[in-house]
């Protein structure tokens, strides 16, 4: 039983040393915010043009987050 204890200790300890290895990752506010943001802006089911399809009215909104999400990567990848 003893062994078994000092195996988890072992285990915990060595995941702490390897948490402060790993790189950290983006803010999860500002992930939030993003989601949040792409929520805010998509339309409502009756608020789409008359002749669109709600599809493709998701299709666009999808594109434009996708374009952003991109230039946001390639900012943050010539920061480092």
């Amino acid at each position: 039983m003893l062994w078994f204890i000092g195996l988890m200790v072992l285990a915990g300890v060595g995941l702490i040393v390897a948490g402060f290895f790993e790189k950290q990752a983006e803010a999860p506010e500002a992930n939030i915010a993003r989601r949040v943001n792409r929520v805010a802006n998509t339309p409502l089911a009756g608020s789409t043009m008359p002749g669109r399809l709600p599809a493709d009215a998701q299709r666009d909104i999808d594109r434009e987050f996708a374009k952003e999400e991109e230039t946001r990567a390639r900012t943050e990848r010539r920061k480092t």
